[in-house]
């Protein structure tokens, strides 16, 4: 089974160094540069497995991503939620249902370990 992060991030950088980051770990890659795009990407015919998340975007930002994907029931199998050192926003990021919370800068080895962890861990799910 192909796993496929989305990444969302309103930071064109971000997005292209976490893409090449998690690319050249053999983890597939798709982003969207806003909640909108992150809902549209998720409302279509697509597979995303897990999706990084950023707090602080000015269009749709994480928590209210996942406020609407609660909403429709529907949310990736493994969400991260990213931020700022601003602990009411990751820990209401945490109480909408992300999996895990880490703030930036991202130290990408570790966030890659997860994914693959966290994938692998899907994958052997029944």
């Amino acid at each position: 089974m192909t796993h496929v992060v989305l990444i969302v991030d309103d930071s064109e950088f971000v997005r292209q160094a976490l893409a090449a980051a998690l690319d050249g770990a053999g983890i597939a890659v798709i982003s969207a540069k806003n909640g909108r795009e992150a809902l549209e990407v998720l409302d279509g015919d697509s597979v995303v497995s897990a999706m990084i998340l950023d707090t602080d975007m000015p269009i749709l930002d994480g928590a209210e991503v996942l406020r609407r994907l609660r909403e429709r029931r529907r949310k990736p199998p493994f969400i991260i939620a990213v931020g700022r050192p601003d602990t009411d926003r990751l820990r209401e990021c945490q109480r909408l249902g992300a999996d895990e919370t880490r703030t930036k800068p991202l130290d990408v080895e570790s966030l890659c370990s997860l994914l693959r962890a966290a994938l692998r861990e899907r994958s052997s799910a029944p």
